[in-house]
């Protein structure tokens, strides 16, 4: 007898298809913004109808399909595994908080901290990942692993992550000519508006709403990759790039 396909699949597995399938032609089309903006609105229902909340706080992570997805499409394969983990790692303490479903030994595995450790490191590697090379965000990866650890001991993260924004700001600035200046501002409001949110410890799946949008931005906001916003926005076949235009024109 066949399997039967439960709500969540029948809209999860043709929405994840189509924005894959845009993403190879890369077009912009607006069946991807629509989606983000609806899935935002939904994650307003519960402020109206509470008992929604439970499950819109799991219907959040379908947005972390997106930037699963660009990192796919851009052969991301680092970036891939820290969606995956991060998102697992959410997804389980959810899954205790809010269903009571734990995984064995939760409680001495303190998997609480283990969401923070992993959170402020994923948080500063967007960071870096944006302001450095390839290279430097390698040689970086120990180290930010130790500071997120003896950040969240000694309950300093929020310092932490100011202080390693701080220093990507300027080496932002000393190298903006590098970036599609509207994607690294779109970064930057998806950014700052995760980090606030996850440090008021307001509501999760705001977070991770932005959190996985920041992950998309970060993927793509600079010149040598495919133009995220360029991406969202619907193309007219209408107008094409003029090649081989004289420099004094």
């Amino acid at each position: 007898m066949a399997k039967e396909l439960n709500i969540e699949q029948l809209y999860i597995i043709p929405t994840t298809y189509i924005i894959y399938y845009d993403m190879q032609r890369n077009e912009g089309s607006l069946f991807i913004p629509l989606l983000v903006l609806a899935l935002f609105v939904l994650l307003l229902l519960p402020i109206v109808a509470p008992e929604t909340e439970t499950f819109m706080n799991f219907l959040a992570y379908i947005a972390m399909v997106l930037p699963f997805l660009r990192a796919l499409a851009g052969s991301k394969y680092q970036f891939l595994s820290l969606i995956i983990v991060s998102t697992v790692i959410h997804m389980v303490g959810d899954a205790c908080n809010e269903l009571d479903r734990c995984v064995a030994a939760y409680d001495d595995a303190r998997w609480a901290d283990i969401d923070d450790y992993f959170t402020n490191y994923a948080m500063t590697h967007l960071l870096f990942v944006v302001a450095f090379n390839t290279a430097a965000v390698e040689i970086a990866v120990p180290i930010l692993v130790f500071i997120s650890l003896l950040s969240v001991n000694l309950g300093f993260q929020s310092l932490f992550l100011i202080l390693i924004g701080l220093i990507c700001l300027v080496r932002g600035i000393l190298r903006i000519s590098e970036y599609y200046l509207a994607d690294l501002i779109g970064f930057v409001v998806m950014f700052l508006t995760a980090s606030v949110i996850f440090f008021m410890d307001y509501e999760k799946r705001f977070f991770i709403f932005f959190y996985a949008l920041s992950f998309a931005f970060a993927t793509t906001v600079k010149r040598n990759t495919n133009h995220f916003l360029a991406f969202l926005m619907p193309s007219d076949p209408k107008y094409k790039p003029v090649e081989g235009m004289r420099e004094d024109l």
